[in-house]
Protein backbone atom coordinates (compact mmCIF):
# COMPACT_ATOMS: atom_id res chain seq x y z
CA UNK A 1 0.00 0.00 0.00
CA UNK A 2 1.58 3.48 -0.91
CA UNK A 3 1.37 6.67 1.08
CA UNK A 4 -1.52 7.98 0.81
CA UNK A 5 -1.92 12.20 0.48
CA UNK A 6 -3.11 13.69 3.37
CA UNK A 7 -5.43 16.50 1.38
CA UNK A 8 -5.88 15.75 -2.58
CA UNK A 9 -8.58 16.76 -4.47
CA UNK A 10 -11.31 15.04 -1.78
CA UNK A 11 -9.75 16.31 1.71
CA UNK A 12 -12.47 13.33 3.13
CA UNK A 13 -11.28 10.11 0.85
CA UNK A 14 -9.36 9.17 3.31
CA UNK A 15 -12.46 7.90 5.90
CA UNK A 16 -14.46 6.21 2.74
CA UNK A 17 -11.44 4.34 2.02
CA UNK A 18 -11.03 5.76 -1.31
CA UNK A 19 -7.29 5.54 -2.82
CA UNK A 20 -6.09 8.38 -4.66
CA UNK A 21 -3.13 8.77 -6.94
CA UNK A 22 -1.23 11.60 -5.48
CA UNK A 23 -0.88 14.74 -7.40
CA UNK A 24 2.52 14.63 -9.19
CA UNK A 25 3.59 18.09 -8.45
CA UNK A 26 7.15 19.30 -10.88
CA UNK A 27 9.24 21.72 -9.86
CA UNK A 28 8.93 25.21 -11.10
CA UNK A 29 11.40 26.42 -13.44
CA UNK A 30 13.10 29.66 -11.69
CA UNK A 31 14.78 31.94 -14.35
CA UNK A 32 18.59 32.09 -13.62
CA UNK A 33 19.12 35.43 -12.36
CA UNK A 34 23.11 37.20 -12.29
CA UNK A 35 23.12 40.36 -9.77
CA UNK A 36 24.16 42.46 -13.69
CA UNK A 37 20.33 41.86 -14.41
CA UNK A 38 18.54 45.69 -15.16
CA UNK A 39 16.52 46.40 -12.46
CA UNK A 40 13.70 47.86 -14.39
CA UNK A 41 12.10 45.41 -17.25
CA UNK A 42 11.16 46.63 -20.36
CA UNK A 43 7.66 46.74 -21.20
CA UNK A 44 6.20 44.53 -23.99
CA UNK A 45 5.57 47.26 -27.28
CA UNK A 46 2.01 46.00 -26.86
CA UNK A 47 1.30 47.91 -24.15
CA UNK A 48 0.27 51.60 -24.33
CA UNK A 49 2.99 54.53 -24.27
CA UNK A 50 3.59 55.90 -20.56
CA UNK A 51 1.74 59.22 -19.90
CA UNK A 52 4.60 61.45 -20.02
CA UNK A 53 7.15 61.34 -17.22
CA UNK A 54 6.22 64.63 -13.67
CA UNK A 55 8.31 66.92 -13.41
CA UNK A 56 10.86 66.47 -11.15
CA UNK A 57 11.19 68.15 -7.79
CA UNK A 58 12.28 71.79 -7.70
CA UNK A 59 15.20 71.00 -5.03
CA UNK A 60 17.06 67.63 -5.88
CA UNK A 61 19.49 67.63 -2.55
CA UNK A 62 21.92 64.89 -3.41
CA UNK A 63 23.10 63.47 -0.15
CA UNK A 64 26.61 63.44 0.48
CA UNK A 65 28.58 60.55 0.12
CA UNK A 66 29.07 58.42 3.56
CA UNK A 67 31.56 56.62 5.41
CA UNK A 68 30.75 54.29 8.22
CA UNK A 69 32.83 55.24 11.49
CA UNK A 70 33.34 53.58 15.19
CA UNK A 71 34.15 56.23 18.00
CA UNK A 72 33.84 55.42 21.76
CA UNK A 73 30.84 57.65 22.80
CA UNK A 74 29.89 58.33 27.13
CA UNK A 75 26.80 56.11 27.46
CA UNK A 76 24.87 59.42 28.91
CA UNK A 77 25.76 61.32 25.35
CA UNK A 78 23.75 58.12 23.74
CA UNK A 79 20.93 58.13 25.87
CA UNK A 80 20.41 62.06 25.03
CA UNK A 81 21.09 61.31 21.09
CA UNK A 82 18.22 58.55 21.13
CA UNK A 83 16.28 60.88 22.84
CA UNK A 84 16.64 63.52 20.28
CA UNK A 85 15.67 61.05 17.60
CA UNK A 86 13.19 60.02 18.92
CA UNK A 87 11.50 62.29 20.18
CA UNK A 88 12.05 64.52 17.07
CA UNK A 89 11.54 62.29 14.59
CA UNK A 90 14.56 61.50 13.00
CA UNK A 91 17.47 59.11 12.69
CA UNK A 92 20.56 59.21 14.99
CA UNK A 93 22.76 59.56 12.13
CA UNK A 94 20.73 63.02 11.70
CA UNK A 95 21.00 63.97 15.18
CA UNK A 96 25.31 63.29 14.73
CA UNK A 97 25.96 64.86 11.73
CA UNK A 98 24.10 68.09 12.72
CA UNK A 99 26.04 68.03 15.78
CA UNK A 100 28.96 67.09 14.65
CA UNK A 101 28.69 70.19 11.60
CA UNK A 102 27.68 72.52 14.20
CA UNK A 103 30.57 71.97 16.23
CA UNK A 104 33.10 72.54 13.45
CA UNK A 105 31.61 75.18 12.28
CA UNK A 106 32.12 76.84 15.85
CA UNK A 107 35.65 75.76 16.05
CA UNK A 108 36.35 76.95 12.38
CA UNK A 109 34.95 80.30 13.32
CA UNK A 110 37.05 80.96 16.71
CA UNK A 111 40.32 79.65 14.46
CA UNK A 112 39.25 82.38 12.12
CA UNK A 113 39.56 79.69 8.89
CA UNK A 114 39.14 76.20 7.92
CA UNK A 115 41.58 73.66 8.66
CA UNK A 116 44.01 72.38 6.34
CA UNK A 117 43.94 69.54 4.82
CA UNK A 118 45.38 66.60 7.02
CA UNK A 119 46.61 64.47 4.14
CA UNK A 120 48.76 67.36 2.06
CA UNK A 121 51.27 67.16 5.49
CA UNK A 122 54.32 65.17 4.66
CA UNK A 123 54.30 62.13 6.43
CA UNK A 124 57.42 60.04 8.19
CA UNK A 125 59.97 60.43 10.17
CA UNK A 126 61.46 64.07 9.90
CA UNK A 127 65.01 64.55 7.91
CA UNK A 128 67.21 66.64 9.35
CA UNK A 129 70.62 67.86 8.13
Amino acid sequence: MGKRPVIGEDPLAWIAGKETEPEKQTPKKRKATSKRKKLVEEKPASEEPAAEPEEPPEETEEKPATIRQTYHVDAVLVEKIRNIAYWDRITVTEVVNAAIRSHVARLEEERGEEYPDRRRERVGRPVTS
